[in-house]
């Protein structure tokens, strides 16, 4: 009956999710604790983020604020000392007073002389668990919810509530068995490095239960989850899964442990937050342990501890309706959207994915929607120029807030303006015309028709990342950068706002008393990647933003997407596009896929070009070299030392336009912009920039680029900041931004915004600009 009872609960948890989030807030009856205790064992905790509603405001707000916002209350040696409890015992009910009868009795004959409380959680159970709870053992910890909110939800209410220094969260259907509670108390004191602990469990029948797992796998997800393990049971994949070829007698480092019986240390959970409450039931636990060997705990099996469990595996019940089952592959499904590596991989290139998939849709759409197929392949050119100037501008930059107006308005421009220059190409090209230019009524309805059919399956397809969003699927994972105020606001901010796709797994920054607080800035970017994430925001509180450039270059080279919170007024280092992020302006700077193609396809760009002008330019070359040689006798190509990529030091080559001047070795050539040339020849030779051309020889070598930042002197980068360094990420360049954007002299914190930029927009088409109007500024009169 209790089983039935429970497959009913999960059969209906989609009702509960949408009850929660109205009614959470206020959902605890904590008749069982304090007036300050009960203000701490809410669902979610109010105190938690700065300016967070209080119970009477909107509690889906709360739903889905970050764990890693959350602090416990007390370190441990604080809860220890004040509250002399060292053990809290977590017990999550649902309609199961007997077994919960039993359970609480086992924890109360075993915790006797240690200094332990007991805390139970009780999801609206239809039977009457919370009033016997209430009646038998008035001195447990009650909290009674309105709905039920879940495994992972209840356990983070208990733990949200308790003092001990560990917790042990118990299934409400296990029985400890005598001695287990203090041995995993000293087993958790003699491994300082264990996270979380798990006993030996055992069927009521006296035999060892599987409790000890690897990580999931594709082929282990294959055959105890499809048709195929009922084929091959025995396959070798089920057995290495759940470890079959260990007798399960000795203490040993695991992968997981099964969430029945977990003993945890809160000095981890404070490090790597509660549990994550998108997995309702099952799953939570594999999360949990996951998250403990990244952070660098260890997760023990502990055999001399025993704790007998019934382990009913209601979703191993054949029937495609049972709930049960459905719920287990809903978990499995935001597992792997959270961990898999095939779906990371996926999110870590959707900026490279996104643009030609939308770019193929929307002609078939165009296709369809003006002239459909007859007109092929002529009626191709007005959708080819149609997308170049969607494109150009910026028609497939959207944050995915837009509603249906915002998004015709953005179509509107592009089609309006791409149907008129296919016009006009046809017009002049005198090509024969498609149908769409020989009828007035087919031009005046086309511009609308194609609108429509771009718009409505923008909106469709935001809406369905939406419903994604919402069920805790296909988000992406970021890290905030930061630990102060607005760094908490802006974590809140995102989870209190589940459509945007975007979930906070944790932060980087200084402030231990975070959770989870995943490292220091230094760790960037391995550790973000480590955890699964593809966007890092950075919040600059304190001091100037230039100083998070050197994490924002290395981050961005890795492929991952960034944004940078601009909390100041002059806070803005460059010029660019904004976006807005939750009420905060921010910067918003895509990865850099495929970079190591980037790369090769720039340094074929610089080979060939410069090769191709030393070939072509031969006489002027030498032209120039005799008449500098002809003015004093002197060399007339000189080798500077300079700082290039790396900051590394190279020799690079340039025309000598001023006179020899002594030196303390004697005369050896110098020469500057800021030294006077030697000669009108050699005045107009630099003013045509021709002084340069023999850098093209250093570019063949590999040492520059075409494009690229302005290559310092030795004795200018013995005075640089930190943040100037940054500009070392890409090779110096023969011309750049700092060249050909103003006339006048640049100020050397201007220069170094401008490299910057380079740096952080780098591609083929800046350089390609770039490289227009250097030719523009030589050939000028």
């Amino acid at each position: 009956m209790a089983a039935r009872r429970q497959r009913e609960s999960i059969g209906t948890q989609k009702q509960a999710r949408r009850r929660v989030r109205s009614s959470r807030s206020g959902s605890a009856d904590t008749r069982r604790l304090s007036r300050s205790d009960a203000a701490l064992t809410g669902v979610l905790d109010a105190t938690l983020l700065p300016d967070s509603p209080g119970p009477a405001e909107d509690a889906s707000r709360h739903h889905d604020i970050p764990i890693g916002s959350r602090r416990l209350r007390e370190l441990p040696e604080q809860a220890s000392e004040q509250s002399g409890v060292r053990l809290s015992v977590i017990i999550v009910n649902y309609d199961t007073v007997d077994f919960l009868r039993r359970s609480i009795k086992s924890v109360r004959r075993e915790s006797i002389g240690l200094r332990a409380e007991l805390i139970v959680v009780d999801n609206d159970s239809p039977d009457s668990s919370a009033r016997m709870v209430e009646e038998e053992f008035p001195d447990v910890k009650l909290i009674a919810n309105a709905v039920n909110v879940g495994f992972s939800a209840g356990t983070n209410q208990a733990i949200q509530a308790a003092r001990g220094e560990f917790f042990l969260v118990l299934n409400a259907d296990t029985v400890i068995l005598p001695g287990a509670l203090r041995t995993l108390v000293d087993f958790m004191d003699d491994h300082p490095d264990c996270g979380i602990a798990g006993p030996r469990l055992k069927y009521p029948d006296g035999r060892l239960q599987a409790s000890c797992r690897t990580f999931y796998t594709f082929k282990t997800l294959l055959f105890r989850r499809t048709l195929l393990g009922r084929l091959f049971p025995n396959h070798p994949a089920v057995k290495e899964h759940l470890m079959q070829g260990w007798n399960h007698d000795s203490v040993r480092k695991i992968d997981w442990i099964l969430g029945a019986a977990m003993m945890v240390r809160r000095r981890a959970v404070e490090q790597i937050g509660l549990m994550d409450e998108r997995y309702f039931l099952y799953l939570e636990d594999v999360d949990w342990c996951f998250r403990m060997k990244q952070a660098g705990w260890a997760v023990y099996f502990c055999p001399d501890a025993e704790v007998t469990h019934v382990y009913r595996q209601a979703s191993r019940e054949p029937g495609l309706l049972n709930p049960d089952l459905w719920s287990h592959l809903e978990s499995a499904v935001r597992y792997y959207d959270k961990w898999g590596e095939l779906v990371y991989e996926l999110k870590a290139h959707v900026s490279l994915l996104k643009l030609p998939a939308f770019l193929l849709l929307d002609a078939l759409l165009l296709f369809m929607a003006i002239w459909g197929w007859s007109d092929w392949p002529v009626s191709i050119i007005p959708i080819l120029l149609l997308q170049a100037l969607a494109i150009g501008m910026g028609y497939y930059r959207f944050q995915g807030t837009e509603g249906i107006a915002e998004l015709a308005l953005g179509a509107a421009r592009p089609v309006t303006a791409g149907i008129l220059a296919g016009g006009l190409f046809f017009y002049l090209t005198q090509l024969p015309l498609p149908h769409l230019y020989r009828s007035r009524l087919a031009f005046l309805s086309a511009v609308p028709r194609a609108i429509l059919a771009l718009t409505s399956v923008r909106w469709l397809l935001l809406q369905l990342r939406r419903w994604l969003a919402m069920r805790r699927i296909a988000r992406r994972r970021c890290v905030v950068v930061g630990t102060g105020p607005v760094a908490l606001e802006l974590a809140g901010r995102i989870g209190a706002e589940p459509g945007l796709g975007f979930e906070v797994a944790g932060f980087v920054g200084e402030d231990r008393t975070l959770s989870p607080l995943l490292g220091p800035v230094d760790s960037l970017p391995d550790l973000a990647r480590s955890i699964r994430a593809q966007e890092v925001i950075f919040v600059q509180e304190k001091g100037s933003l230039e100083s998070l450039m050197a994490p924002v270059v290395a981050c961005r080279q890795a492929n991952l997407d960034v944004k940078v919170v601009l909390t100041a007024p002059g806070a803005y280092l460059l010029s660019i596009d904004q976006i807005d992020l939750c009420d905060f302006p921010a910067m918003d700077l895509p990865g850099v896929p495929l970079d190591g193609l980037s790369r090769l396809l720039k340094r074929t760009m610089d080979v060939g070009i410069a090769s191709a002008t030393l070939f072509l330019l031969s006489p002027l070359l030498l032209l120039i070299g005799l008449g500098l040689k002809l003015r004093d006798g002197g060399p007339a190509l000189i080798a500077q030392e300079h700082i290039g990529a790396g900051g590394l030091p190279y020799r690079m080559l340039k025309f000598r336009t001023t006179a020899l001047m002594p030196d303390s070795d004697g005369l050896s050539p110098h020469d500057s912009e800021n030294t006077p040339a030697a000669s009108p020849f050699a005045e107009l030779v630099r003013k045509r920039k021709l002084e340069k051309l023999p850098q093209l020889l250093n570019v063949l070598r590999g040492e520059m680029s075409l494009v690229g930042p302005r290559p310092p002197r030795p004795q200018d980068v013995g005075q640089y900041h930190d943040w100037h360094h940054s500009r070392f990420a890409e090779k110096p360049g023969v011309t750049g931004l700092w060249q050909v954007e103003k006339d006048s002299k640049w100020r050397f914190e201007q220069m170094v915004r401008l490299d910057l930029y380079y740096v952080l927009h780098r591609s083929l088409l800046l350089d390609l600009k770039v490289l227009l109007k250097s030719a523009a500024r030589v050939l000028a009169p």
